[in-house]
């Protein structure tokens, strides 16, 4: 094992963690602090690993390499075609220069300029050709499926961008910050996006027609990764689907909204930011200053003293517990319609770091794929020759977080809690120094998205009163206390003003209160009456124990359930 870890090490870059132990990064008033943890030494007869390469690895490090065999074998424990049959897949070179026509180059910087007016910025929802979407859409993918599900070359100096969700006046930031020279900031610094650009927020069209067309025209400046969100799916679910039916008539809606899925069958789901991909334009060993000023919203801080030579695994959400490595990513080719084909793509776009777990277990509050803890970070990270993960996925309150110096959460959109939370992006300099610019949320702009929110859904109310479950998310009739009367009275209004458009059917649900039902009743002269039917408290315990039959239990496990047993099951998806 000595021999085996003198010879490995040599090629492994992990980053020196109790450097990073007790950083306190100042964000806004509030400090994130690296977990602290003693270096540990594993010894391999007389040889300490630590001493032997004069590295410094963290504990769970250590424990992932000595492991027998060793974790970072990337066959997971067999022995790899011992007669020495098979190759090596060799995937295309990504394509590094446009390919664009220089009408189409002009064509696409002019809809960008249109994407990114003072108008749009404000909230105005910017009217696509639907013809020029389908272009879009078709013209990118080549772009997209050049690249390998998991993009291996990316060198420092790159801008790490979290979930955006439909925002495009977060996006605006973002690229403004880098802004410098009379050049736009794509054509200064590269950045990597870690998916989820729709659904939730009111321009998700605008956010994807703006990233396909900077894919395009600078497709070695801008990387784009799949998040769950860019699954039909779930997008189908929770808004991009309504962004499509506001702008558009039915015949054009379905297909231009189906062919921008197909595009997104063709994003890649990870990426490895190596300090071996860096090209040294600058002086070796040289440090940089920043130059950027502040921009409104737009705090720069610093932040993890990770070193030159550290290695990032990028991804939307996190890792695998099914065959995690560099080999297995690569073979999977393109395109993927549903993460559940593959369940290492699946963990990839749905799980989630838990610090405290030890080992992995099912996420039961997003009802699919797994939580996973320190010990599962540490042996992927080591699987893919890497040091720290880079996801997004979650919320976070001062929109980034870093756990046990391993993993850093990064998320883009501000204003999406109630609490008002701040977005940030991640800047991994040209030495390899990563920094945090936080983009600071602002009421006044959240107050007008929900204005912007209940115009969109034509609701005569200036503000909407929660954004867990917006208006536009999904077009159900609520049951909830605070909406019913509103959405009876509109009913019954329509009725009487188009009594041969407007038909309703009677349901039924019952509620744990045993709510009475009523009934509508219309005379000749357009009077409206209502019957009303009162809760056999009675029939509700029968109803429940068919249900139950039904559903093939012996009883209803929790009876203040909202969501009955024989719902679909489906998962909640966020």
């Amino acid at each position: 094992m000595g021999n085996y870890l003198s010879r490995v090490t040599g090629a492994a870059r992990p980053s020196e963690r109790d450097a990073a132990g007790g950083t306190a990064v100042e964000a806004t008033g509030v400090s994130t602090t690296t977990a602290t943890g003693k270096t540990a030494g594993i010894t391999d007869g007389a040889t300490d690993v630590n001493n032997a390469t004069g590295k410094t690895y963290s504990p769970e490090m250590l424990e992932a390499m000595a492991l027998d065999p060793p974790f970072a074998l990337d066959f997971c424990g067999l022995v790899p075609d011992p007669d020495g049959l098979y190759e090596d897949y060799v995937p295309d070179p990504r394509i590094k220069e446009s390919l664009l026509t220089p009408e189409e180059k002009t064509k696409f910087s002019e809809l960008l300029d249109q994407i990114f007016s003072p108008d749009s910025i404000l909230g105005v929802r910017y009217w696509f050709d639907p013809n020029d979407v389908v272009e879009i859409a078709t013209k990118v993918i080549p772009y997209l499926e050049s690249e390998p599900m998991l993009i291996e070359d990316l060198p420092y100096d790159i801008t790490i961008v979290g979930d955006l969700h439909g925002q495009l006046y977060d996006l605006d930031l973002v690229l403004k910050a880098e802004e410098k020279n009379g050049k736009k900031g794509w054509e200064n610094m590269k950045f990597l996006f870690l998916g989820d650009y729709v659904d939730r927020g009111r321009q998700s069209l605008e956010i994807v027609m703006a990233l396909f067309c900077l894919k395009m025209l600078y497709p070695d400046q801008i990387f784009l990764l799949r998040g769950n969100h860019e699954f039909l799916s779930t997008n189908s679910r929770y808004g991009f689907s309504l962004d499509f039916m506001d702008r558009y008539v039915d015949e054009e809606c379905t297909g231009i909204y189906f062919k921008v899925n197909e595009a997104f069958c063709y994003l890649s789901v990870a990426a490895i930011v190596d300090y071996a991909n860096v090209h040294f334009s600058r002086k070796a060993g040289t440090t940089t200053t920043s130059t950027k000023q502040s921009q409104p919203f737009g705090q720069k801080i610093r932040g993890l003293p990770y070193k030159s030579g550290d290695s990032y695994f990028c991804a939307h959400a996190g890792i695998s517990t099914h065959a995690f490595t560099r080999r297995h990513l690569l073979a999977i080719k393109k395109p993927i319609i549903d993460s559940r084909e593959d369940m290492l793509i699946h963990d990839i776009v749905w799980s989630e770091f838990a610090p405290g777990l030890k080992g992995s277990a099912f996420n039961a509050k997003r009802k699919t794929s797994i939580l996973y803890g320190i010990e599962e970070l540490s042996f992927a990270l080591y699987n893919m020759n890497c040091t720290t993960l880079f996801c997004g996925h979650k919320v976070m309150q001062y929109g980034f977080e870093i756990g046990a110096g391993l993993c850093v959460n990064v998320f883009t959109a501000t204003g999406v809690t109630d609490a008002c939370n701040d977005g940030a992006v991640a800047i991994i300099d040209a030495n390899g120094h990563v920094s945090f610019r936080i983009l600071v949320c602002s009421p006044e702009r959240r107050e007008l998205v929900k204005k912007l929110r209940a115009r969109d859904a034509g609701v005569d109310h200036d503000v909407v009163e929660s954004d867990s479950e917006t208006i536009y998310e999904e077009m159900t009739i609520s049951n909830r206390d605070d909406s019913y009367l509103e959405i009876v009275m509109a009913l019954f209004c329509l009725k009487m003003l188009h009594p041969d458009q407007i038909f309703l059917l009677r349901g039924n649900h019952e509620f744990v209160s045993c709510n009475d039902g009523a009934m509508a009743v219309i005379d000749s002269e357009g009077a409206v009456s209502l019957d009303i039917f009162e809760c056999n408290p009675k029939r509700v315990e029968w109803v429940k124990k068919l249900r139950a039959i039904d559903a093939g239990v012996d009883h209803i496990v929790d009876p203040v359930q909202e969501e009955t047993v024989y719902e679909e099951d489906v998962d909640d998806e966020e």
